[in-house]
């Protein structure tokens, strides 16, 4: 419940005071997987840009946020909760790996939770209880996160499970989207926390993986193997289309209602 509460909040308009600057050795993950191309991305959207340019003559990258320290501007600020021994990540850990690639020292963020009385294992259950974090590596086991954004496990099923989705940011405006031309699955909002990570699991454990070496366009038949799977897994509140269909003829109207069920078409 306290997710959805923060999300709502965190939908309003945020005074500036609400949000700060962080060097990025003070942040921990709140999961243990990333995606190496999802970071790629992110790096490339940046420099086009222009929140980093590479200075040639100094061999260094030069950001165009908080003092030339970060490539985030406040607008992007990301979301973390205090705990006992620092602040922690809720979302955009590949956000912050971006700008680990590009030199950033900092990064704003805002407090959505406050969990700083807690022990570390307190917080960790508590955490995860409220849809903050993901403590589960690539093989089912729920660890704890290491402090070390470097030592996050490198997860090409969860890259595959954004590139398959059809996102749908606005819940009034279902006119405007992106992402797959033949979705596997739809997105709205910020829907289920981590049901990247869900739809990653349960490929796993079907023993698929998806080989980055198709880059950003997954075959047809891989696409179709994880449909099957998916449907069988029937991973809650996972908005699965259940056949290969063009964005444009799904029954819209079905996004918002009958969550537990898998999208139809007309």
């Amino acid at each position: 419940m306290l997710y959805w509460i923060l999300l709502f909040f965190s939908s309003l308009s945020l005074l500036q005071a609400d949000i700060f600057y962080l060097e990025i050795s003070e942040l921990f993950p709140s999961q243990l997987r990333y995606s190496s191309q999802n970071v790629k991305e992110k790096i490339r959207k940046k420099i086009k840009s222009g929140a980093a340019t590479w200075n040639e003559l100094e061999k260094r990258w030069e950001l165009s946020y908080h003092n030339g320290e970060s490539a985030l501007s406040s607008k992007e600020a990301l979301p973390v909760m205090k705990s006992s021994f620092g602040y922690v990540l809720v979302d955009g850990h590949h956000d912050l790996l971006a700008s680990v690639g590009l030199e950033a020292k900092s990064i704003p963020v805002r407090v959505v939770a406050d969990f700083s009385s807690l022990s570390e294992e307190e917080f960790w259950k508590r955490a995860e209880k409220e849809g903050l974090a993901y403590p589960y590596d690539i093989d089912g086991n729920r660890l704890i996160p290491s402090h070390d954004f470097g030592k996050l496990q490198d997860d090409s099923n969860r890259f595959f499970a954004a590139i398959a989705g059809r996102k749908y940011p606005m819940l009034d405006d279902l006119s405007v989207s992106t992402g797959a031309i033949y979705p596997l699955w739809i997105k709205v909002g910020k829907d289920t926390p981590f049901i990247e990570f869900m739809i990653a699991d349960a490929l796993y454990k079907a023993g698929i993986v998806y080989p980055y070496e198709m880059g950003d366009t997954p075959s047809d038949a891989f696409v179709e193997k994880a449909r099957k799977v998916l449907e069988e897994a029937k991973i809650p509140k996972l908005r699965l289309v259940k056949e290969r269909l063009h964005y444009t003829e799904l029954e819209l109207s079905q996004v918002l209602s009958g969550w537990p069920q898998p999208l139809s078409h007309r």
